[in-house]
């Protein structure tokens, strides 16, 4: 049986959850046909995943959405969470017997997702109140615009979003974007907004935003230029950045006066495996516009203008020395 890529098992399961647990729409359905026609790989990951169908058919649809909500929840001990929700849905003797789909780090976020994007991957999305949603790579999201107040639910990753005039309905309706940390409301506005372990960082284009922390501390007002850091019991504006932190809904990173570390850090979450960058050269500066559809290609271009060594140790494992 061949090892097949974690990101193409993460969306096989997706799927899975997404189609047995929930009334799939056409638009999902649409979807769904459309990544399994992609690759064989994907049709392959499908069949492996459906082989299970009769173990899924056990669990009550609400235990297995509650089950994987309740992990997103439970961001500490991932994987003894992860084994558990294995368990629930059916799936415990394919992780522990099986082996192709053991792993450390499944972004479980995506099974409980309206819309998510894989490593590498970027989606534009326009909804119907007129917001456009830009996803970065690895995120997943839920949007939920028919109620008195407009919410996405940012579970995983990083977004732009421009929000929309809302001209079908009477009047102007709310705007927040939901996080582990606290939400955030939208005053007409362009903004970003990036998770972390411990927080967000919430950048503001145009308009303003406001940042309401979780513990229920004084919310605080970000305008636009600015950028902000949200926890759960405070919010920090941050006075420097070393990178544009819209530039990568244009398909670049924006670096200025950059530790090649940070920048090698960045490329590294649009391709699946291992950059590592040697402590040697870990503060060298670098400024510079890099592409980041092709991160290979970025690599050998950042090699040749900064003289750096790329060993590639296998094509998911990549150093990065000085000369």
């Amino acid at each position: 049986m061949n090892m097949l890529p974690k990101h193409i098992v993460d969306e096989a399961i997706a799927w899975t959850v997404k189609l047995h647990y929930n009334t799939p729409t056409e638009t999902t359905l649409a979807r769904f046909t459309e990544w399994l026609q992609r690759h064989p790989s994907h049709r392959e990951a499908w069949q492996r995943v459906s082989a299970f169908k009769v173990e899924h058919s056990k669990v009550p649809a609400k235990l297995a959405h509650a089950t994987l909500n309740s992990l997103q929840q439970q961001r500490l001990a991932e994987t003894q969470q992860r084994r558990r929700v294995l368990k629930v849905l059916g799936f415990g003797a394919l992780a522990i017997g099986s082996g192709w789909l053991a792993r450390d780090h499944t972004p479980w976020q995506r099974m409980v997702a309206d819309v998510s994007t894989s490593v590498g991957e970027q989606r534009t999305l326009s909804l119907s109140d007129g917001t456009t949603l830009t996803l970065n790579t690895d995120t997943a999201v839920s949007t939920h615009l028919t109620g008195p107040t407009r919410r996405i639910t940012l579970q995983r990753g990083e977004i732009r979003i421009d929000t929309g005039a809302d001209v079908n309905q009477p009047s102007k309706r709310p705007f927040f974007v939901d996080t582990p940390f606290g939400p955030i409301q939208a005053i007409g506005t362009r903004f970003t907004v990036r998770l972390y372990n411990d927080g967000a960082k919430v950048a503001v284009q145009e308009g303003a935003v406001r940042l309401f922390p979780a513990s229920g501390t004084v919310p605080a007002l970000v305008q636009t230029g600015e950028h902000h850091w949200l926890g759960k019991t405070h919010t920090e504006k941050l006075h420097t950045t070393a990178i544009d932190p819209a530039s990568w809904a244009e398909g670049v990173i924006t670096a200025e006066n950059m530790r090649l570390e940070d920048l090698i850090r960045e490329l590294a979450r649009y391709r699946t495996g291992i950059l590592r960058c040697h402590p040697g050269i870990a503060d060298q500066r670098v400024s510079g516009i890099f592409q980041i559809q092709q991160i290979d290609n970025t690599l050998q271009f950042l090699a040749r203008t900064e003289k750096l060594k790329l060993t590639y140790r296998t094509q998911f494992w990549v150093s990065i020395e000085g000369i």
